[in-house]
């Protein structure tokens, strides 16, 4: 359950393609997550955006009757550069769990290739930090992907985030129309990183992203994820 509200919230599972660096921004949002039909957490964030700098926040938590049975937490922080339509972290740190179990890991982006400043002992199937010089931060990768968005098509994205330790590529397609809104299809790609067993080793997920039209922009309603344990689903609030 830990891993999967932690694949849930983070990889979604989060590419900007049209983001202005010469105007301010300013984003925040919530999501509740419900998992085989009951409440399973929460995942907030926020963004702010300025004068070619970005920085953001996110948390993650177990609440409802699971968190009962997995007392889970996840905070985040980001801050990078803004080049036109691109987001390029600097700095991520996150941490995993409560007291006295918690997990760190920070990873500074501040040369070519991301370097894993700061983790828990790293394991032998994670990913080499030396070839994500394609991929970003968990909590950009997840603001691109529920940000608002523009155009008759909101679906045509792809991307790819590495979180010290795993690699995963996101990618949404196939738009269609919906009951007062727009659907379109994505796939949460396992690359590289992940764990041999019978959950991690799946290729990928597939996910819906639900939008609904608000003042001349796509806002994104719902994400609908099929998982191998049953159905997830993110509710904006």
């Amino acid at each position: 359950m830990r891993r999967q509200l932690f694949a849930t919230g983070l990889s979604f599972g989060l590419m900007v393609s049209q983001a202005c660096a010469a105007q301010p921004v300013q984003d925040a949002g919530r999501f509740d997550v419900f998992f085989a039909g009951l409440k399973a957490g929460e995942v907030q964030y926020s963004l702010e955006q300025e004068a070619g700098r970005y920085s953001a926040t996110g948390r993650v938590k177990a609440s409802g009757l699971v968190a009962a049975f997995a007392d889970f937490a996840l905070r985040a922080e980001v801050s990078g550069a803004v080049a036109g339509p691109t987001l390029a972290p600097r700095r991520y740190a996150a941490t995993l769990g409560k007291e006295g179990a918690r997990k760190e890991r920070v990873i500074d982006w501040s040369g070519a290739l991301p370097r894993l400043e700061s983790s828990e002992a790293p394991g032998t199937h994670w990913a080499d930090p030396g070839l994500q010089g394609d991929a970003l931060d968990p909590l950009t990768a997840f603001w691109l992907l529920v940000r608002d968005r523009q155009g008759a098509d909101p679906c045509s994205l792809e991307l790819r985030y590495f979180d010290g330790a795993r690699r995963v590529r996101l990618v949404t397609g196939a738009p269609r129309p919906v009951d007062k809104g727009m659907a379109c299809s994505g796939d949460y790609i396992r690359e590289d990183g992940f764990a041999e067993t019978a959950a991690d080793s799946a290729p990928a997920d597939r996910f819906t992203l639900i939008y609904r039209p608000r003042d001349r922009h796509w806002k994104l309603a719902r994400i609908e994820i099929d998982t191998r344990r049953g159905p997830a689903l993110l509710i904006r609030r």
